[in-house]
C-alpha cells in the first residue's frame, strides 16, 4: 500500500480576489479593498500572515479574504492535516498533542479535531 501526503501549503503572498459576496442574498461582485489586517496563525513557519478586507459595493458590508492554506480558524489548514493524519496512523490525541509540539505548534489534544479557541497563551 502506498500512502500518498498532501498536505495543504500555506502561502502568505497569495491572496485572490473575491469573485462573489460571502453574504447571503447579496450576490455582489464588485469590492473595493478596505485594509490589511494581520492574523495570527498557528503554523510551523508562520506567526501571523496579512489578510485582506474588502467591502462589497452592493450590500456596504466588510469581509476578510485569507491566503492559501489559511481559514478563519487560528490554525492553519497545513497543522490540521498534519494532525489528522498522525491520528489515521494510529497515535493517540495526546500523542498527536505531543508530536505537534515538538514541531513547534502547540495544541491541545482535542484542538486539531474541533478547532477551539487557544488552549494555553501562546508564549514564542
Amino acid at each position: 500500500m502506498r500512502l500518498q501526503l498532501i498536505l495543504p501549503r500555506v502561502v502568505p503572498a497569495e491572496i485572490e480576489r473575491p469573485l462573489l459576496c460571502p453574504y447571503e442574498g447579496c450576490g455582489g461582485q464588485h469590492f473595493q479593498f478596505h485594509q490589511a489586517v494581520e492574523k495570527s496563525l498557528r503554523d510551523t513557519r508562520y506567526l501571523e500572515v496579512c489578510a485582506h478586507r474588502y467591502e462589497c459595493l452592493r450590500c456596504k458590508r466588510t469581509f476578510r479574504v485569507y491566503p492559501k492554506g489559511v481559514s478563519k480558524a487560528q490554525i492553519s489548514l497545513r497543522v490540521k492535516g498534519l494532525g489528522i493524519l498522525l491520528y489515521l496512523l494510529g497515535l493517540s490525541y495526546g500523542a498527536v498533542s505531543l508530536a505537534l509540539d515538538a514541531l513547534g505548534v502547540y495544541m491541545c489534544k482535542s484542538g486539531w479535531r474541533r478547532s477551539p479557541g487557544p488552549c494555553r497563551p501562546r508564549f514564542w
